[in-house]
């Protein structure tokens, strides 16, 4: 009797053993499907439709850079992806776009004298997309940063349009010029709006050591400073006063060439590790006319102006 009770209790053990196995392994197998749950869950959480990254920088160098759209799933037509561009940073001043219209994936810009709306196709069989854009490594000084800002603003799929979550990417472009130590460094740019090329307009950068004024405060006449001027049909104007001019007092001649909308311009001057600025706004009204700016005092290797001890320097506008 002893030993038939030790029997059946060493079978109860067996069988209580047995179901503790079996439900360790139940367990387990949950905790397992748990888990591939939960990362599956969180790949559909975290699948990202739009721009792949958030923000880049490269260094001014004339390099090739791309920022890439994922639409998250391959696409059986051709789908158009809309986007805009804006920022500090001026197109066909700072920067290119590599890509062209005419070429598989290409980017077209319609119109880029009033908008600044540009759109890419993704073809069949594709799910991505690379806008490409050329850093120009132009000699202007840039002592504020600069950026170009990109934003997505339609997808011809509206399923995908709808999933969309990245919609922004930021590119910070590092300037590799500085200023002069011997010689003022003058810089031009101009701003026509977002996404808008400044090759729509075009200005000239001169050097005079004597203007005329007429009654109007329109400049009459300038005598100009031969060897130095800045005369481009595309892209910024730039140049530099050398220690070498004879020292005298100098007006920086702004001559409004062509363009038919308004121009937000801005004059860097810089020498050393000083910077002065003057900004102006322009209509086309100012076309074929000269605004200027100074007088800058030369000696040796020294530059001031008058301007510069103005709270807000600023240009000489002529009357339209």
């Amino acid at each position: 009797m002893c030993i038939s009770a030790i029997r059946d209790i060493s079978l109860r053990n067996r069988a209580s053993r047995s179901t503790v196995m079996k439900q360790r392994a139940l367990s387990i197998l949950l905790v397992a499907l748990s888990a591939a749950c939960w990362l599956a869950c969180d790949d559909d959480e975290t699948q990202n439709v739009g721009f792949t990254t958030a923000s880049g920088s490269g260094e001014e160098s004339d390099s090739v850079y791309t920022v890439t759209i994922d639409l998250g799933r391959t696409v059986s037509v051709t789908t158009t992806v809309n986007f805009a561009i804006g920022g500090q940073a001026l197109l066909d001043g700072d920067y290119s776009f590599y890509t062209k219209s005419s070429e598989p994936g290409g980017i077209s810009t319609t119109p880029p004298v009033e908008s600044s709306s540009l759109s890419l196709t993704i073809n069949p069989g594709s799910s991505t997309a690379t806008i490409s854009f050329k850093l120009i490594d132009d000699t202007l000084v840039e002592p504020s940063r600069e950026f170009i800002y990109f934003q997505l603003t339609g997808i011809s799929d509206s399923d995908i349009a709808a999933e969309a979550n990245n919609v922004t990417y930021a590119f910070e472009i590092i300037d590799n010029d500085v200023p002069p130590t011997n010689a003022l460094q003058v810089d031009l740019s101009w701003n026509l709006g977002d996404g808008v090329s400044i090759d729509q307009a075009n200005f000239d950068l001169l050097l005079a050591s004597n203007i005329t004024l007429d009654e109007d405060d329109n400049v009459s006449s300038a005598e100009l400073v031969d060897g130095v001027s800045s005369i481009h049909d595309t892209g910024t104007e730039t140049y530099q006063l050398l220690s070498s001019l004879p020292d005298d007092e100098y007006y920086i001649i702004i001559r409004y060439t062509s363009g038919t909308s308004d121009a937000d311009l801005s004059l860097i001057m810089s020498h050393d590790k000083v910077y002065s600025r003057a900004h102006g706004t322009v209509s086309s009204d100012y076309s074929g006319k000269l605004l200027y700016y100074g007088p800058i005092r030369k000696n040796g290797s020294s530059f001031s102006s008058r301007e510069s001890e103005a709270t807000e320097p600023a240009f000489h506008f002529p009357s339209r």
